[in-house]
């Protein structure tokens, strides 16, 4: 039995004295999100392990800008292809001696420094990497996509931005009357216009009551006022947001912002973030907005990207409404409906049923933009057609702007 407990403690000592002579090397490769700095820089703190401090920090920048390219919810690299084509070049990017070009600023300071077991030198510190510089290099080496260049594509991105408002409140007279929200949407505009996106700016001459006549019994029409303003003035993108300023006990101040964006055509979300500025001591609301806003508006513009490069295979969106007048036959009527559908289907790239009612066809499209580079082109197609189809018939514009056409057959 004593010979058999020192076998046992002679077996435990061996295992320790074996891992004590290879110790377990940790994986790198630590990277996490702080926050957007600039509409061009965001703040990472990266982690790196070397033989030497110099070595250290080289790995830290390499793991910041990897962490860019390939991390967190909304990376530059997203789709198989954009990755397969970096594979090619990604040693002119991720090198280690070279990659300090896409890092503008280093912190003095070290977050956490520490000496490993096997010797090796492991810090983490925050740095700035300039997201803009990273992807105009990639844009030049054929990585990934420029604004313009899918612009370019399917026609310029127009964008509006809205504040968030009650079913009882306009969205304008908030903007007129609130310093605050005015701000918000200058701040969130600024972002936009440096990424290269077209702003349309609503306005009190905006009138929306026409549109809703036109529409009609649309399911909630009345109740979305951003959506009814976005397809009045023709943008592709709508963007809506919230603003809550908060002061502290001592003289501090706090702001959170929610931003949605949203497809005008469909009026479906394409994403939401949630930013938040710390709390600093400032009689200022404008500093804790900004510093709020940055928190999140680089998620939602990279998410708007993503949104234009999947449209590209499709063409160009319009959304079209038509339509039909009383005291047509049943049998006629949907004769009609469906040759127009039929019509619409011969014509474009892609089309989708929202709406398929007794007097109501209402439809998202995806057309060639050279042979329908806007929505007038679509009603002159349609209105031929049509009239060729059904002498005595025609098909008769009520509202038509860049991306919204609503037309009413006449007899």
């Amino acid at each position: 039995m004593k010979i058999k407990n020192l076998r046992s403690i002679f077996l435990i000592l061996l295992l320790i004295f074996s891992c004590a002579k290879k110790p377990m090397v940790p994986a790198t490769g630590e990277a996490t999100f702080v926050e957007t700095y600039s509409p061009a820089e965001v703040v990472i703190s990266a982690t790196g392990v070397g033989k030497n401090l110099g070595e250290a920090e080289k790995d830290a920048r390499y793991q910041a800008v990897h962490f860019v390219l390939f991390g967190g919810t909304d990376p530059i690299l997203q789709r198989e292809e954009e990755k397969e084509k970096f594979n090619q070049i990604k040693d002119l990017v991720l090198n280690k001696d070279s990659v300090v070009k896409f890092i503008s600023w280093e912190d003095d300071k070290y977050q956490r420094r520490i000496k490993l077991a096997d010797g090796r030198l492991k810090i983490t510190k925050l740095m700035r990497v300039n997201k803009r510089i990273l992807s105009e290099y990639l844009v030049n080496k054929g990585v990934i996509k420029a604004v313009e260049e899918i612009s370019e594509e399917i026609g310029t991105p127009f964008v509006m931005v809205i504040p968030q408002v009650g079913k009882e409140e306009n969205p304008i007279k908030k903007m007129e009357e609130s310093f605050l929200h005015r701000k918000a949407a200058q701040i969130i505009e600024a972002f936009l216009t440096a990424r290269k996106y077209n702003v349309i700016v609503p306005d009190a001459t905006v009138q929306i009551n026409e549109l809703v006549s036109a529409l009609g019994k649309e399911r909630g029409i009345k109740e979305d006022i951003a959506y009814l303003y976005a397809l009045t003035i023709g943008s592709d993108i709508y963007i809506t947001f919230t603003v809550d300023v908060t002061t502290g006990r001592y003289g501090t101040k706090k702001a959170s912002v929610g931003v949605r964006i949203y497809e005008t055509t469909t009026g479906r979300l394409l994403g939401t973030e949630t930013g938040y500025s710390p709390e600093v001591a400032t009689t200022s609301d404008q500093v804790v907005l900004e510093s709020a806003l940055n928190d999140c508006m680089d998620k939602v513009l990279q998410r708007m990207t993503n949104y234009w490069k999947d449209d590209i295979k499709y063409g160009l969106q319009y959304k079209v409404v038509v339509n039909f007048p009383k005291g047509i036959s049943s049998e006629r009527l949907e004769k009609m409906q469906f040759a127009l559908l039929d019509m619409i289907k011969e014509g474009v790239n892609k089309s989708k049923e929202n709406i398929v009612s007794e007097r109501t066809i209402d439809l998202i499209i995806w057309a060639k933009r050279d042979k329908y580079p806007e929505a007038r082109a679509i009603y002159s197609y349609l209105k031929e057609r049509f009239s060729n189809a059904f002498p005595g018939w025609t098909i008769s514009k009520m509202v038509l702007n860049r991306k919204l056409l609503v037309c009413e057959v006449k007899k």
